[in-house]
């Protein structure tokens, strides 16, 4: 993943795509309607830690399709833009 990101998820938010690297949270959902519902209901229960609007966040977050389910993951850090 990119390079090496020393900030974290505050504790208590959960498990991070790895052990290495808890930059990012994952969301799965067999549509994307139903990652994005979890992804905001993460946002809501942190809304006060992470220091984010709604907007803030789902601006650092990006949407995939893997293996038959709809992914989102949230970049604590803003991703860089090519």
């Amino acid at each position: 993943m990119g390079a090496v990101n020393t900030r974290t998820l505050p504790a208590g938010m959960g498990h991070s795509s790895s052990q290495a690297d808890q930059a990012s949270q994952i969301f799965n959902g067999l549509t994307a309607r139903q990652a994005k519902r979890r992804a905001l209901s993460f946002w809501y229960a942190h809304q006060r830690e992470l220091g984010l609007t709604v907007v803030e966040f789902f601006a650092r977050c990006r949407l995939t399709q893997e293996a038959g389910l709809s992914r989102i993951t949230f970049h604590i850090e803003r991703p860089k833009v090519a």
